[in-house]
């Protein structure tokens, strides 16, 4: 048996839990009952024992002995008188009776006090409980003392005791059944998870667990299933990744060692098919810059060691920058662009060229994915805020992707992504960018109507003037 097993430490648990409750409510009931009976015992001693000594108190001296023999018959019972000295005057029941009163209880017996204690006969050692009461008459005094048996007394009392014996081995083997049961059956769905978390672990990541309650345990369980879905869809984009980052890398480093070649064994023709050739290298070699650039902004940002450097900048003047930058690009496709910017738009204080970054990572992709209709960018001035909004009317994003946007890799329609272009980070750093500068993005899509991302920053100089030195 393992004992770090969980149905193994549950199952001692409620037992020792068991043992704990039951055993102190044994001893309390095992005492109750031996009190009642001794109480009982006591009483009937007491209320004998004082009738027949108030009778004895009541006839003359005379008619003691016959008393205390009549006395005897009647209740079966052994009986003995003794004087205001102590001895022996008259006793009934057996003839070898020995039994020496101690000084003490005599004082007391003297004093009018009734005293008892038990008494075991030296020969049969049956148990008796010995009651003594005071006679004081006239005409006598002394004591009465009748001896009581324990045996039947301490023979129901044992009955009693076995009774309890077998209800508590018996309980004990049914709470012990019971824990099995218990223990086994809430522990079940425990090992489970414990088995398919192993298999996950070990890459196995179709694995599910059954959901059987709606408790905690059901809670565990969803969220290994959540896990493991997100696990899933993790190293499926890694994998993504990983095969477009490969193309990514593989397209300008086939052009940087094909051209240079070219360039090396001097096989152009004339300079102006030099000087294309070498802007070709030039292109190719900036792409791949911002490409691993990409790379690292995003890992510096997710493990916190990114910087930002803020200043006040005016939104407006690069509100301006974007429409004449992507005008251009609106009108090579044949699309409508427009910027509006409130007039009392205040200063932002934030860096620039992230700032310049996010809107520009923005506007790319609602111009590759537009092919006809309009991109807009507006700036509003909010209460306290600064509210950003990007809008196009291109293909949309299906309502199933929409939480898997801003996530590192992902890119919607895999299948037309090298037509498209990016890499999957673009959204990623958008999203970690907002987020150094205070800001919220949300976004809103229907496919084939177009996609609206709307992004929240503070307005840390409330309604300053725009333009104002700061």
């Amino acid at each position: 048996m393992r004992w770090n097993r969980i149905d193994v430490k549950l199952g001692l648990t409620m037992i020792t839990v068991f043992l704990l409750v039951f055993a102190p409510f044994v001893y309390v009931i095992d005492q109750v009952f031996c009190n009642y009976y001794y109480n009982k015992a006591k009483e009937e001693a007491h209320q004998l024992t004082s009738n027949y000594a108030q009778m004895i108190a009541n006839n003359q001296m005379l008619m003691s002995t016959p008393m205390v023999e009549m006395a005897g018959n009647i209740t079966q019972k052994k009986i003995f008188l003794l004087d205001e000295d102590g001895d022996m005057i008259t006793f009934t029941g057996t003839d070898d009776l020995e039994i020496n009163i101690k000084e003490f209880d005599l004082q007391n017996l003297f004093e009018g006090r009734p005293v008892f204690y038990e008494y075991v006969e030296p020969f049969t050692d049956i148990p008796y409980l010995l009651y003594g009461h005071p006679i004081n008459a006239d005409q006598f005094k002394g004591s009465l003392f009748m001896l009581f048996p324990l045996n039947d007394m301490y023979d129901s009392m044992s009955t009693v005791r076995q009774l309890f014996l077998l209800a508590g081995v018996g309980g004990f083997f049914l709470a012990l059944g019971f824990t099995f049961i218990a223990s086994r059956k809430l522990s079940s769905p425990l090992l489970e998870m414990q088995a398919a978390t192993k298999k996950i672990a070990k890459g196995d990541l179709n694995t599910k667990v059954i959901v059987r309650s709606k408790d905690e345990i059901g809670s565990l369980a969803v969220g290994i299933n959540n896990l493991t879905q997100e696990l899933k869809r993790h190293y499926d984009t890694r994998s993504e990744f990983f095969a477009s980052i490969s193309h990514e890398l593989k397209t300008p480093v086939s052009y940087l060692m094909g051209y240079s070649e070219v360039l090396k064994e001097k096989l152009y023709q004339t300079e102006e098919e030099k000087e294309q050739y070498l802007s070709i290298l030039e292109h190719e070699a900036t792409r791949l810059n911002y490409l691993i650039s990409d790379l690292f902004d995003l890992s510096k940002m997710e493990e916190g060691k990114f910087d930002i450097n803020k200043e006040w900048i005016d939104l407006t003047e690069l509100a301006d920058n974007l429409d004449m930058k992507y005008s251009l690009k609106a009108k090579e496709k044949d699309l409508l662009f427009t910027v509006k910017v409130d007039e009392n738009l205040s200063l932002f204080y934030g860096d620039g060229k992230r700032i310049e970054q996010v809107f520009t990572n923005l506007l790319d992709n609602a111009m590759r994915h537009t092919t006809n209709g309009e991109v807009t960018c507006e700036f509003r001035q909010g209460d306290n805020q600064i509210n950003i909004i990007i809008k196009d009317t291109g293909s949309g994003i299906p309502a199933d992707e929409l939480p898997f946007i801003f996530d590192r890799f992902y890119r919607v329609e895999k299948s037309r992504s090298r037509e498209f272009g990016g890499t999957g980070l673009g959204l990623a750093i958008v999203k970690m960018l907002v987020k150094l500068h205070g800001g919220t993005i949300d976004i809103t899509s229907k496919e084939n109507e177009g996609t609206q991302f709307t992004l929240s920053f503070p307005n840390d100089i409330g309604n300053k003037e725009r333009g104002e030195k700061i």
